[in-house]
């Protein structure tokens, strides 16, 4: 039985709880606010209330008008005016025959509100009738005909029967509005992470063998459309890499074939032929081609490790004019061009031997191979760098060919590169070395007529245990 695998959940899912949970904290905060705030709202409007009653029936004592028995109604529970003496001189029904609320002893135009629970208990047991919490007793001082006197309100603040209304009708809106909330936010979500399931699928779909296929661009300006783009960008990147990589491994292939197909041809000559061949040639012609293509295998491995993790160097102090002079030496020994020194300055720089040696060899092979007369290498210091100049006196490099003299396989005159040597292989091999060391390569205007590269390399490598002590010259 297969083992079922625990899966998180998507952004889709985890954005909708996470919404409707912030919304429902939000909204739980705020429910509980406002029964607050409506409680405090509903205990400041029974205040007004009962301070309204009491200023009517003040004024309607001061002017000895007031009738025999004083109204009530809504949150009011009862009322009395209070002479001077203590006495009740008017109450309402409800409350008839019920001593004095207070001593009547305030002062006209004076208001004192209180709240007392002791009277709300007396009060219940008179009116009969269920007073929750303690009642606000409003005093205001008045003058009548008859002498001071005091009005007296007594009014219930029990809103619990209204905020209980009010809560039911929330407790019935809270759910509802976290579905809306759940059903908004996952549709919202849906519809904003279409794009990247379309990408998702598209992705899905490609392979190596169809780079060129693309992820769907959403018309929106935002960070979905930005992704795809990057993404389309890198499948671009990967699509060029590739194309490189299998046009690397045919025109190998097709190098790899010239040496091997050369050299079965000379021994299946001399095999069938023994009386016709001279073996000193023949042994000489297949020491040529085994040459060419150890020469040809040592650039591909070179290039390949370049590509894999780039070039590793074993860096020390290295004199570049006894390196020029070494390399140029054997050079010589093959090649019927001279090679002037004359312009080869000592310097000392940090570098791998055997990087640079090889640099320099193939430098000088194809000045060497290129050249009518002759060919010329300069040695200088510019500045932190030093610089090293091979040019030759040969066809030269047109302007829009110097970058792509550099890359694999590539020869301005084919045919003459493949007869006399060349790979194609040897300028992209001196661009990784170069690159290795931080340094860089270039095919620059002509010195003497022909091709002329300049390497310009640190003198001081980043990150070596001698970097940044001064070097000689």
């Amino acid at each position: 039985m297969t083992e079922r695998r625990w899966r998180p959940a998507g952004v889709r899912l985890r954005t909708t709880l996470f919404a409707t949970a912030i919304v429902g904290v939000a909204l739980a905060i705020g429910l509980v606010a406002l029964l607050l705030l409506a409680r405090s709202s509903f205990e400041t409007a029974i205040q007004n209330a009962a301070i309204a009653r009491a200023e009517s029936i003040g004024s309607l004592a001061s002017r000895g008008v007031l009738g025999d028995s004083l109204p009530t109604g809504d949150d009011i529970v009862a009322t009395q005016l209070v002479s001077r003496s203590g006495t009740v001189e008017r109450s309402s029904a409800n409350v008839e025959g019920i001593p004095a609320f207070s001593d009547g002893s305030l002062p006209a135009g004076e208001r004192l509100l209180s709240r007392d629970r002791n009277l709300s208990d007396a009060l219940e047991r008179i009116v009969g009738y269920s007073i929750e919490g303690a009642v606000l007793v409003v005093r205001l001082g008045t003058e009548t005909p008859d002498g001071p006197a005091e009005v007296v309100v007594v009014s219930s603040l029990n809103t619990e029967g209204t905020l209980e209304v009010l809560i039911q009708i929330l407790a019935w809106s809270f759910p509802a509005v976290m579905v809306v909330v759940a059903v908004v936010t996952w549709w919202g979500t849906g519809r904003a992470l279409q794009p990247v399931e379309d990408m998702r699928l598209e992705a899905d779909l490609i392979s190596h063998t169809d780079l060129h296929r693309r992820l769907p661009v959403p018309p929106s300006a935002d960070e979905v459309r930005s992704l795809a783009v990057t993404m389309n960008e890198m499948l671009g990147r990967l699509e060029a890499a590739a194309d490189e990589h299998y046009q690397f491994v045919a025109d190998a292939s097709h190098e790899l074939k010239s040496p091997v197909a050369a050299i079965r041809t000379m021994i299946d000559v001399a095999r069938s032929n023994p009386d016709l061949v001279d073996f000193d040639t023949l042994l000489e012609d297949l020491l040529h081609e085994d040459l060419r293509l150890e020469m040809l295998v040592g650039d591909l491995l070179t290039l390949a490790r370049y590509d894999e993790r780039g070039l590793t160097v074993h860096v020390e102090e290295v004199d570049l004019d006894e390196v020029v002079r070494s390399e140029a030496s054997m050079v010589m020994t093959s090649s019927t061009a001279p090679i002037d020194l004359s312009e080869v300055q000592p310097i000392r720089l940090e570098a791998d031997p055997a990087r640079l040696q090889q640099l320099l060899r193939n430098l000088l092979d194809n000045s060497v191979r290129h050249a009518s007369t002759g060919v010329w290498v300069e040695t200088r210091v510019d500045g932190l760098e030093a610089v090293l100049t091979v040019s030759n006196d040969g066809e030269p490099i047109s302007p829009e060919e110097r970058e792509r003299i550099f890359e694999r396989f590539v020869r301005l005159d084919d045919a003459r590169g493949r007869y006399e040597g060349g790979t194609g292989l040897g300028l992209p091999v001196v661009r990784a070395i170069v690159r290795a060391h931080g340094g860089r390569v270039a095919a620059i205007e002509p010195l003497h007529g022909g091709a002329t590269f300049e390497v310009r390399l640190p003198r001081v490598v980043a990150g070596y245990p001698a970097a940044g002590r001064a070097l000689s010259p």
